[in-house]
């Protein structure tokens, strides 16, 4: 049945207090039937703001969707009774991956979610796709051309304390990335033979040297750590990049991606380095002789200066990001995963 155009009027004036709708689209929708209800930040999100790493061809805007949602009866997301989009208000909710150059590189749509307006608020909610654990990385790395030796290691980065002796400024104590990688599986042979192997074909091609006040890295290869992050298994880690991104939806390569055990002493040292722009890391260890240094869990005193002076390890300056709150992959994660968009819902 048509619309009295005093009734339209006044079911277009009411919608708009409702939604916060612009009046063509309170219009439309009360024409269309539907009472699906866009927060502006979700408006916001289909019309491009905030996307990276999506193509635009891939991308979903409104009206993408709102040929998706003919379905009008749908269950609410958070009472679970059923939602009539064309007899009441029916809010939108988007859950997208949030940007971060290592995690998730893709502002990618994850789910969409309908709910009764008196449920829940149509709002565009950010969340973390990956979460990260202190456990170490295992890593394949082909060690001859043609795929002809892989190798399987453990790689762990430690945070420890360069002995002033040792380091560049023969005054102070330095903070340094120990990289320690483990031979996960040997096949027989033992784990001098990968180790050495590995450090003829990856950490000195790489530009790693006993001679780290002149050693220089590939390009590709940097270090960011990351310190204060939302997150429920990792607040403080780190990435070891060793390569760049291919394409602005991929992560750059990493060597490991995880979490980090930072002490009090080795963090109140660091703004010296993010100020400096490098970070010391060391990588090893080395087969001495054909044996492998023993590398305890703790360091007791003087033992990390025995084993550099013995070449257990070989060193080089990497570029360093300090990121100590995650601007480089804002919105964070709240306490409950999510985090709402900038200017938080709207809706009348």
């Amino acid at each position: 049945m048509p619309h009295d155009n005093r009734d339209l009027g006044r079911e277009v004036r009411d919608r708009i207090k409702r939604t916060g709708e612009k009046y063509q689209e309170a219009l439309t929708a009360i024409r269309d039937g539907c009472r699906f209800i866009f927060a502006d930040d979700v408006e916001r999100f289909l019309a491009g703001e905030g996307r990276r790493g999506v193509p635009h061809e891939e991308a979903e805007d409104k009206e993408f969707l709102l040929a998706g949602l003919r379905n009008w009866v749908s269950e609410c997301y958070t009472c679970g009774d059923p939602g009539d989009a064309s007899a009441e208000d029916i809010t939108i909710q988007l859950v997208v991956a949030s940007y971060d150059p290592d995690l998730s590189p893709a502002t990618k749509l994850l789910e969409l979610r309908r709910n009764h307006a008196r449920c829940a608020p149509s709002q565009l909610l950010w969340v973390n796709q990956k979460d990260l654990s202190s456990a170490p990385d295992h890593t394949t790395m082909c060690l001859r051309d043609q795929s002809l030796l892989e190798g399987t290691f453990a790689v762990t980065p430690r945070s420890v304390m360069l002995p002033a002796d040792l380091g560049l400024d023969p005054q102070v104590a330095e903070p340094a990335l120990l990289i320690n990688v483990e031979v996960a599986e040997d096949r027989g042979r033992g784990a001098a033979p990968w180790l050495s192997e590995l450090e003829r074909v990856f950490w000195l091609p790489a530009g790693f040297s006993e001679r780290f006040t002149e050693a220089t890295v590939k390009p590709g290869w940097s270090v960011r750590l990351v310190q204060g992050y939302q997150s429920s298994l990792a607040p403080n880690w780190v990435a070891i990049r060793v390569a760049e991104s291919s394409r602005e939806d991929e992560p750059p390569g990493h060597l490991y991606l995880g979490a980090l055990d930072i002490p009090a002493a080795w963090s109140e040292a660091l703004p010296a380095t993010g100020t400096r722009g490098r970070i010391l890391v060391l990588v090893g260890p080395r087969a001495l002789n054909r044996e492998v240094p023993l590398v305890s869990a703790e360091f007791e005193p003087g033992q990390l200066g025995e084993l550099l002076e013995d070449g257990a390890f070989l060193r080089a300056y990497l570029p360093f990001i300090h990121d100590q709150v995650g601007t480089q992959g804002a919105p964070l994660l709240g306490a409950s995963g999510y985090v709402h968009g900038p200017d938080g819902p709207k809706r009348g």
